[in-house]
């Protein structure tokens, strides 16, 4: 095959792109499976079984439950496709290799479902073979301080889509702070295939930074994407932006994902915001969120204006399902990206000559839950002004 899928016809595409959606470990009931027709051909299905079942050593396919279930399912079709007897039939190395899975034993539902999985997830490109991301991951599992880290969420890939597409420039060259970075999709992305200059990927849970470091390795993005737990409030914040000599590490671009889950982070994470928008005033920080609740992504747009920061949402519009040729992602739920920067002219924590002092800092935070109390987010149908646009530019930092 050759280098675009623009080259190849219908037919082609429906393989290419059924083979990105298995790797990446859509549930088989989602799968767009090739047509009969183009499935009867004994060279495609010699091509399916040596690009996406075969085991050759290094191999990193999905988990042997997924792999068994999506070949029972082309098995099936197969069957249902056979009309000659004399000219049709069903590869022999498909065949062997579901007898030979059901001969070992195929894990349970549950016993999968604890397993630590392979996932690929291929570039929105049209190229042949594009790039990938690999990733373990655990989709079924929360980490063992109730984290929800153990997978790659919605906002993710669709924030991955934009910055390999139209977002490219962002990165490129660039030094890249993640915040609950997660399993490291994000961060790997930026290194491996956007051309980030370094990236500092950070996230509240042990258990989620221990399994980003794997998929680092994994990706060989190691030496450039370093692995810190950082919780939001944190004031351990100030160590990452600071050299072994005290000198202050510049960072270009901060980016987030999926990260408005519970109101109540809300104040801890304006103080890690305030504090990294002291350091670095020009730093942009693009935010992806899946809307889920209007009232909690309405309140959060109101704190970031009282804080202040610029709040401005990116036009960036959806691709359709059945139009898209990676970071395969669902258009139930709505996702927005924000571009939020630092107000212009407006102090957002007390400074004292250069430094940022962590008392400050604390009490910035104090300042922050006193004044708010939790009253909008309590009563989130309550009377709050409503998103960055209308809120006020008062500081919550005791100017």
């Amino acid at each position: 095959m050759d280098s675009s899928l623009e080259e190849f016809d219908g037919d082609s595409k429906q393989l290419l792109l059924f083979r990105r959606r298995y790797f990446q470990t859509e549930e088989p009931s989602d799968l767009t499976f090739p047509s009969k027709d183009i499935l009867k051909s004994p060279d495609i299905q010699r091509w399916i079984y040596d690009t996406m079942f075969k085991e050759d050593e290094g191999a990193l396919l999905p988990h042997p439950r997924y792999k068994f279930r999506v070949l029972k399912e082309l098995i099936r079709i197969l069957e249902a496709a056979m009309e000659d007897p004399v000219e049709d039939e069903i590869s022999d190395d498909l065949a062997t290799c579901l007898a030979t899975m059901l001969a070992q034993g195929v894990p349970n539902e549950y016993d999968a479902s604890q397993d630590k999985k392979k996932v690929t997830y291929t570039l929105p490109t049209t190229e042949v073979w594009p790039p990938t991301i690999h990733m373990w991951e655990s989709p079924s599992i929360l980490a063992e301080d109730g984290e929800t880290g153990l997978r790659t969420w919605q906002a993710s890939l669709f924030l991955g889509t934009y910055l390999s597409t139209h977002g490219r420039h962002l990165v490129e060259g660039k030094s890249i702070f993640e915040l609950a970075g997660g399993l490291g999709f994000i961060s790997i992305l930026c290194a491996k295939h956007l051309g980030a200059k370094k990236v500092l990927l950070t996230d509240g849970s042990p258990t989620v930074v221990r399994l980003a470091e794997c998929n680092t390795l994994l990706n060989g993005s190691q030496n450039i994407v370093e692995r810190r737990i950082l919780e939001f409030g944190d004031l351990e914040v100030f160590d990452l932006l600071e050299d072994e000599d005290g000198g202050r590490i510049h960072y270009d671009l901060l980016l987030g994902a999926d990260m408005l889950y519970d109101p109540q982070d809300f104040p801890a994470l304006m103080l890690t915001l305030q504090v990294l928008f002291s350091y670095l005033p020009d730093l942009q920080f693009l935010l992806a969120c899946t809307v889920r609740s209007e009232d909690t992504l309405e309140n959060f747009l109101d704190v970031c204006g009282r804080c202040p920061f610029d709040v401005q949402r990116l036009d960036i519009p959806k691709v359709p399902e059945d139009e898209q040729l990676g970071f395969f992602h669902d258009n139930f739920h709505e996702v927005r990206v924000y571009s939020i920067t630092k107000s212009p002219g407006k102090v957002v924590i007390p400074a004292v000559g250069d430094e940022v002092h962590h008392d400050l800092a604390e009490l910035a935070l104090k300042e922050t839950m006193e004044a708010h109390e939790f009253k909008q987010w309590k009563n989130p149908g309550g009377s709050s002004s409503g998103g960055a646009s209308e809120a006020t530019s008062e500081t919550l930092s005791g100017s």
